[in-house]
């Protein structure tokens, strides 16, 4: 016999797998992937999430899984890009956030994120510190490497988001729920107003 079959109940015991293991002096073992799964090419050293494939870190024994040739081929997933060298697929996200995670750097290339900030995010004056959350502009705190989404001329004339209010000084932008909650905000104090936070009282 050149083969012993097992059985294996996976998903619940809804899908049934059969994988053929070798007995003693037998041939490689032949197994299926699971949907969502890819099978390393040496066929022994099992399955990853389609999500590992060519992502730039090895998942199989064989290293299989980053193969270039094999990669150049791969469409990567609906969330995530292809890296210049047309290899190795990131995450849409990590794109343009200051943070190199292709191979060769093409996702924080300064002329392309000069364009690119994902939406409800907003690209430092440098065009090289990536992006920020929008939320984070004018808050106050320094979240760009140049310093720019503190800048007073931009931040007068910013509008703060709607769950958010100007301070007096019309520079920065502070949550709605902190104005007269005993604490200032405000780089002018102006959310702790005694005669504002009286008439807000009342």
């Amino acid at each position: 016999m050149l083969h012993c079959l097992t059985m294996m109940k996976v998903l619940s015991f809804i899908m049934m797998i059969v994988v053929l293991v070798p007995c003693e002096g037998g041939p490689l073992s032949e197994m299926t992937c699971l949907s969502g799964n890819w099978m390393c090419a040496d066929n022994t050293s099992g399955c990853i999430p389609t999500d590992f494939m060519c992502d730039g870190d090895y998942h199989c024994a064989d290293r299989s899984d980053e193969d270039p040739e094999m990669c150049r081929e791969h469409i990567c997933r609906p969330f995530k890009l292809k890296c210049a060298n047309n290899v190795q697929c990131i995450y849409a996200t990590w794109r343009c956030d200051g943070d190199p995670d292709c191979a060769d750097d093409s996702d924080e290339d300064p002329e392309m994120c000069k364009k690119t900030c994902l939406s409800g995010n907003w690209m430092c004056a440098d065009n090289t510190s990536g992006c920020i959350p929008t939320d984070f502009m004018c808050d106050g705190d320094y979240h760009c490497a140049d310093r720019s989404d503190e800048d007073p001329e931009m931040c007068r004339e910013h509008i703060c988001r709607p769950f958010k209010l100007k301070c007096a000084n019309n520079v920065q932008c502070i949550y709605a729920t902190w104005r007269c909650d005993g604490d200032p905000d405000c780089a002018d104090d102006s959310d702790e107003d005694p005669e504002m936070c009286s008439q807000e009282r009342k």
